[in-house]
C-alpha cells in the first residue's frame, strides 16, 4: 500500500511538470512524447493497484479456506474438499504475488523513462534558453559596435579641413600598405607556406583590413598548405572580418565539429565554394595611386594562378569538407517540375559512412538533397533551419536503422514531417524492431530494404511516387 502511494506520488509530481511546460513553452514534438510516457506510466499504475487489489482479496479467500479447514478438523468427510479448496487459494495467492512484482517492476520502468525524457526536454530547452541568450548578446555587442563607428565618423566630420586632408592621406597610405600585404600573402599561399601568408594577412588585419580576416578564415577552414584545419579558428576570424564589413556566407561543416564558414560571392577576392553553378567573385577596384596598366597585370597573373591551384585542391579534398547544401544534379539527369522537389534525408550521424553512398546514389538519379551533415545542435538558427528544410522539402527520407530509432532528433524531424503531411521513406539500413511511439508516424508507409547490388533499383522504387 505503501509504495502504491509513492508510485501516486511520482505520478501527480511528473502531471504537474509536464502542465508547466505546456503552459511556459507551449506543445512540441518533445513534450508530447513526454505526455505519451506519462500516460504510460499512469496505465501502467492502475494495474499495478488493481494486482494489489487482487493479491489481497487472493490472501482474504486463502485465510477464509484456512479457518474452514481447521473447523472441519474433526470431521474427515469435510476436510478433505476444504483442503483441495485451501491449495487451490495457496496456487491463487502465489500467481497474484508473481503478477504484483511484475507489475511493480513495468511501472518503476515505464516512469523511469518518463523522468528521464522530462529530464531531456528540460536540458533541450535550457540549450535553447542559453543560444538565444546569445544571440543577443551577439546583437547588443554589434549595435554598440556600429554605435562607436558612427560616432568615430561624426567626430571625423567635424575636424577642421585640413586635419581631413590629413587623415585621408593616412588612410592612403594604409589602404596602400595593405594592399601589399594582401598581395604578397596570396603569393605565400600560391608557393604552400600558408603559415607565412597569416603573418601577412594578421598585419594587414591590424591596419583595419577586414579582407585580411576573411582570407585567415579561408585558410583555417581549408586546411591549406602547412595549416591544419581548424574550424573553431576560421570562426573566429569570420566573425572578425564580419565586424569590419566583409560579407561571409556560412555554410555547416561535413565532418560534424563546427559549422564552416564559406566565402561569399560579394567578399572580394577569395575563392568561393566549388559549386559550377556559382559565379566567380569579382577582383576589387585598386585605389586611384595603384591602378597602372603592369600592377593590374600581374594581379590578375597571380589571383588567376591562386584560383586555379584552390580550385584544383579544393576538388581533390571535396569529400573532406562537404556543407549542407543541395548538390547541382548529375550531368544528363532529369530537371523538370516533378523532378525538382528537395528530399530531406532524416538519419543518425552514425550511420554516416553507410548513408553516404546512398545519399550519392540519389543525388545521381537526378534528386536534389537536403541532410544536416554535422550533429551540431543548440546553435542560434539551427533549429529554424530543419523546421524550414522539412516544411519546404517534397518528401522526408528515413534512413532507418537501430540508430535512428535510437535518436532524438530523427524522432522530431519524423514529427515536423507528420505535422507538415510530408510523405515518409524508410530505406532499412540494417534490420531493428520499430519503437512503438514511432509505429504511428510509419504505419501508412511502405519500408524498402537495401540488398547487395540492388541498390539503385531499390532507391528508385522508393522515389518513384515523391
Amino acid at each position: 500500500m505503501t509504495r502504491s502511494v509513492g508510485y501516486r506520488i511520482a505520478i501527480g509530481a511528473l502531471v504537474v511538470a509536464i502542465g508547466g511546460m505546456f503552459y511556459y513553452y507551449g506543445r512540441d514534438p518533445g513534450t508530447a512524447e513526454l505526455v505519451a510516457a506519462l500516460e504510460l506510466a499512469r496505465h501502467s499504475n492502475e494495474q499495478l493497484v488493481q494486482a494489489r487489489q487482487a493479491a489481497q482479496s487472493a490472501q482474504k479467500s486463502l485465510e477464509l479456506a484456512r479457518q474452514a479447514e481447521a473447523e472441519a478438523s474433526g470431521d474427515p468427510e469435510k476436510q478433505k474438499p476444504l483442503a483441495a479448496l485451501t491449495r487451490l487459494r495457496e496456487v491463487e495467492l502465489q500467481r497474484q504475488a508473481g503478477l504484483v512484482r511484475q507489475r511493480e517492476e513495468e511501472a518503476r520502468k515505464v516512469l523511469a523513462a518518463a523522468e528521464g525524457k522530462k529530464n531531456r526536454l528540460q536540458d533541450s530547452e535550457a540549450k535553447k534558453k542559453s543560444s538565444e541568450e546569445k544571440a543577443a548578446s551577439d546583437k547588443m555587442a554589434a549595435e554598440k559596435s556600429a554605435q562607436a563607428a558612427a560616432a568615430v565618423k561624426k567626430s571625423v566630420s567635424e575636424l577642421p579641413p585640413e586635419k581631413i586632408e590629413r587623415v585621408g592621406r593616412a588612410e592612403d597610405a594604409a589602404t596602400d600598405q595593405n594592399l601589399l600585404l594582401l598581395k604578397e600573402g596570396k603569393s605565400a599561399e600560391d608557393n604552400g607556406d600558408a603559415k607565412a601568408a597569416i603573418k601577412l594577412y594578421r598585419q594587414a588585419y591590424r591596419n583595419g583590413s577586414g579582407e585580411a580576416a576573411k582570407r585567415i578564415g579561408d585558410i583555417f577552414v581549408d586546411g591549406k598548405g602547412n595549416v591544419q584545419r581548424d574550424y573553431a579558428e576560421s570562426l573566429v576570424w569570420y566573425a572578425r572580418a564580419e565586424k569590419r564589413g566583409v560579407a561571409v556566407e556560412r555554410a555547416r561543416a561535413r565532418d560534424g565539429n563546427e559549422p564552416a564558414p564559406v566565402p561569399s560571392r560579394d567578399a572580394a577576392p577569395a575563392p568561393a565554394p566549388i559549386v559550377e553553378s556559382q559565379p566567380t567573385p569579382q577582383q576589387p577596384p585598386l585605389p586611384d595611386g595603384s591602378s597602372s596598366t603592369a600592377t593590374l597585370v600581374v594581379i590578375a597573373l597571380a589571383s588567376g594562378l591562386g584560383v586555379g591551384y584552390l580550385l584544383s585542391r579544393r576538388r581533390r579534398n571535396a569529400p573532406q569538407a562537404l556543407a549542407i547544401n543541395v548538390r547541382p544534379a548529375a550531368p544528363g539527369a532529369k530537371t523538370s517540375a516533378d523532378e525538382s522537389g528537395k528530399l530531406f534525408v532524416s538519419y543518425s550521424h552514425r550511420d554516416k559512412q553507410s548513408v553516404e553512398p546512398i545519399v550519392s546514389q540519389i543525388e545521381s538519379m537526378g534528386r536534389t538533397v537536403w541532410m544536416d551533415r554535422t550533429g551540431i545542435t543548440g546553435q542560434a538558427g539551427w533549429a529554424g533551419q530543419i523546421v524550414r528544410a522539412i516544411r519546404e522539402c517534397k518528401a522526408v527520407v528515413l534512413m532507418a536503422s537501430p540508430n535512428s530509432y535510437a535518436s532524438d532528433q530523427v524522432v522530431r524531424e519524423l514529427y515536423l514531417a507528420m505535422n507538415h503531411k510530408k510523405p515518409i521513406v524508410p530505406i532499412e539500413l540494417a534490420p531493428a524492431e520499430l519503437p512503438d511511439e514511432l509505429q504511428y508516424i510509419l504505419a501508412p508507409f511502405q519500408h524498402h530494404r537495401l540488398s547487395g547490388n540492388e541498390t539503385k533499383d531499390v532507391l528508385g522504387r522508393a522515389l518513384a511516387a515523391v
